[in-house]
């Protein structure tokens, strides 16, 4: 009512309805203020009560109950009892809600509530010492994002750089990538590695000592970059293994500098941190492996 109210009835309604809702959704939004000031409160308190007389002009007169003179008093209240975050009864009345659901005979409400709550109370407590039984506590969640025991094996070894993250859902479909999806994958892998910074820091500075003759710009760089990093980057890593041997580059660099497969898998939908992604038909979510160990999503 404070928040989406306003938004929804926007050009729903005529203007002479709106603004009279308008006026009541900025008094709430204004009693329900985390600070409160109290002169603004005093002002609220005098306005209020032109806002019910507008509404009597509106809405039928079986529409006003109590509740809607109740409205009148309520930065009264703030005045008295100060902000009302501090004293919202909702959680109150869920609990209450459950303990009412609680009930099976009618005829003695209090004893179902008391047996309901102590079966439930039992159950609490057996389940934290029950283990490999799905409990209410220990359940996975509607939008489970944990590998299970198949996918891990089907992962292998995690990589520092690319950790298994998110659990996809559904059988996933194997398609070839052509050649400009798997170069600008390629590409948006090495610009957003932070290991692979110093080498474009060292590639941008052999571009400058080559070409001496003419100022390279930074748009300059960038689309030499572009043309010849990824080819630049791939003979370096080999150079370096030839001169150094193959232990001394990191083995993540190294299946950065040879790229990704051809083939990719495409998911149409996929968990990650409690939500769910849902593709659509033609832009699914795609996972493409660095020779079997690395995904990007």
């Amino acid at each position: 009512m404070q928040q989406l109210m306003p938004i929804g009835l926007r050009g729903l309604l005529p203007d002479d309805i709106t603004a009279v809702i308008f006026e009541l959704s900025a008094y709430f939004r204004g009693i329900c203020s985390k600070v409160l000031h109290v002169n603004e409160l005093d002002h609220m308190e005098k306005s209020i009560g032109i806002t019910p007389c507008k509404m009597e002009m509106i809405f039928p007169p079986g529409f006003f109950t109590v509740m809607v003179h109740l409205v009148v008093h309520l930065a009264t209240e703030c005045k008295l009892g100060g902000p009302v975050n501090y004293r919202w009864m909702y959680f109150i009345e869920r609990y209450l809600g459950k303990l009412k659901s609680y009930v099976r005979n009618k005829a003695y409400p209090e004893a179902s509530i008391a047996n309901s709550f102590l079966a439930d109370e039992c159950m609490v407590f057996c389940s934290r010492y029950i283990e490999g039984f799905a409990t209410k506590h220990n359940k996975p969640s509607r939008n489970d994002d944990s590998l299970d025991h198949t996918q891990s094996k089907m992962v292998g070894q995690d990589s520092s750089l690319f950790p298994s993250v998110g659990k996809s859902l559904g059988k996933p479909a194997n398609f070839e990538l052509s050649h400009l999806e798997k170069l600008q994958a390629h590409r948006y892998v090495l610009y957003n590695c932070d290991v692979v910074n110093p080498y474009l820091k060292e590639h941008a500075s052999n571009l400058k000592r080559k070409r001496r003759d003419r100022r390279l710009t930074p748009k300059d760089i960038e689309q030499i970059h572009n043309k010849e990093f990824l080819e630049w980057f791939r003979q370096h890593i080999l150079h370096l293994e030839e001169k150094n041997g193959s232990d001394s580059i990191n083995e993540d660099i190294r299946w950065l500098a040879r790229g990704p497969l051809e083939f990719a898998r495409r998911h149409r939908a996929y968990n990650i941190c409690g939500f769910r992604f849902r593709a659509k038909r033609i832009l699914d979510i795609i996972e493409i492996d660095y020779y079997g160990r690395f995904s990007v999503r």
